[in-house]
C-alpha cells in the first residue's frame, strides 16, 4: 500500500448497470476523495497507445483529470466501468501507466444486469435493442444471440446489439486480465446484491480496502443513484442527457446541486407507472446460457478471494437426488 502522503488511485473499472455510479458518487463525497470530472472518462481507451509521449506524461494528465478539493484528499477515483471488457490490452495499459492503482469491479447477477440494460433502452428507438414488445422481443434475441456463429450475417442488428450485452456479462473471461496485473491485494471485487442489502457495508469495505477512514459513513444517506427511469418523453430525455454531460465537471464538484436538478427531471419526465415485464421462461433460459461463467467466476473467487462473501446466483446448482 503507497504511504500515507502518496497520491492513491482507485478505479472503478467495471461493470455497467451494477451499481458502478452510486458508488462513484458515494466515495466523490467522502473529504479525502477526488472524483474525475466525468464520471467515465475513458481514459485507457483514448490513450491506449503511447503515440511517442512517455508513461510519465501520461500519468501526468490522468491526474489533470481530477477535481481536486483538498490538498489532502490524497485518493483519486474515476469510474469506466467499460473498462472491464476491454481485457489484456485495458489491464496492462492500466499498468503502465500507473501500477500502484487500486482496482474495484462491481459485478451484478448477469440475467439482472441483461434485463437492467433492456428496460433503460426501452423508449429510445436509437438504441439497437430497443424493441417495442420486451417479453416477444427477449424471447426473440436470446434465440438468435444463442445461435450458431456461423449464422452471424443473419441476425438482426437488434439480436447483433443484444448478443453484445450477453457476451459483456461473461465477467470470468475477462477478471484474470486484470489479475495476471494487480492481484488479490490490488484487486475489490464487490456485487450489486451488497449495495441493494447494505450500501453502509459495501462502503465501508471498500474504504478499508482504498486506505480511508470509513467513519465518514456512519450518518451517510446512501440515494439510490442512477435507477433505470421509464421518461415520458424521448426529446426531454436527450436534452437533460446532454446537459448533464456537458454540466458533468460541475456537477460532480457540487453533487448538491445534481440531486436538486435530477428530483426536478424525475417530477416533470419518469414516468413510473410504466412496467415493463419479463417472462420467467425468459429469465430462465438467460440463466441457464450464463451459467458456464457463472461457475468459472465461482471457482475463480474461491481461489483469488476465498474470503469473499458470494451472492445467491454465483452459487453452483446442486442436482437433488
Amino acid at each position: 500500500m503507497s504511504s500515507a502522503n502518496t497520491i492513491k488511485y482507485l478505479i472503478i473499472a467495471g461493470t455497467n448497470k451494477a451499481g458502478t455510479t452510486a458508488v462513484f458518487r458515494y466515495l466523490g463525497d467522502h473529504p479525502d476523495v477526488s472524483v474525475s470530472r466525468q464520471k467515465e472518462s475513458r481514459f485507457f481507451y483514448r490513450n491506449l497507445e503511447s503515440n511517442g509521449e512517455s508513461d510519465d506524461a501520461v500519468r501526468a494528465r490522468y491526474e489533470s483529470q481530477f477535481l481536486v478539493k483538498k490538498s489532502h484528499s490524497l485518493l483519486r477515483v474515476e469510474a469506466t466501468p467499460t473498462y472491464l471488457h476491454g481485457g489484456n490490452k485495458i489491464a496492462s495499459r492500466i499498468h503502465e501507466i500507473v501500477p500502484d492503482a487500486m482496482l474495484l469491479f462491481m459485478l451484478r447477477n448477469p440475467t439482472d444486469r441483461v434485463v437492467s440494460y433492456y428496460r433503460s433502452s426501452f423508449g429510445q428507438p436509437h438504441v439497437a435493442t430497443y424493441g417495442l414488445d420486451s417479453d416477444q422481443f427477449v424471447d426473440e434475441a436470446i434465440r438468435g444471440c444463442l445461435a450458431d456463429l456461423s449464422q452471424e450475417s443473419m441476425l438482426s442488428d437488434r439480436q447483433k446489439a443484444f448478443r453484445q450485452e450477453l457476451r459483456v456479462c461473461q465477467y470470468a473471461d475477462f477478471l484474470p486480465s486484470f489479475l495476471q496485473y494487480f492481484p488479490a491485494e490490488r484487486t475489490h471485487i464487490a456485487f450489486f446484491d451488497q449495495l441493494q442489502d447494505s450500501p453502509s457495508t459495501l462502503i465501508t469495505n471498500i474504504c478499508r480496502f482504498s486506505g480511508i477512514d470509513p467513519g465518514f459513513y456512519d450518518d451517510y444517506t446512501f440515494r439510490v443513484e442512477n435507477r433505470t427511469r421509464p421518461h415520458r418523453s424521448l426529446r426531454l430525455r436527450n436534452l437533460a442527457a446532454g446537459m448533464n454531460t456537458g454540466l458533468e465537471p460541475i456537477l460532480n464538484r457540487f453533487p448538491g446541486l445534481r440531486r436538486g436538478a435530477r428530483h426536478i427531471y424525475d417530477f416533470v419526465n419518469v414516468n413510473d407507472d410504466q412496467v415493463i415485464s419479463f417472462s420467467a421462461d425468459a429469465r430462465q433460459r438467460l440463466d441457464g446460457y450464463f451459467q458456464p461463467w457463472n461457475d468459472a467466476l465461482h471457482a475463480l473467487m474461491l481461489d483469488s478471494f476465498p474470503e469473499a462473501s458470494l451472492p445467491s446466483w454465483l452459487q453452483p446448482i446442486t442436482s437433488e437426488i
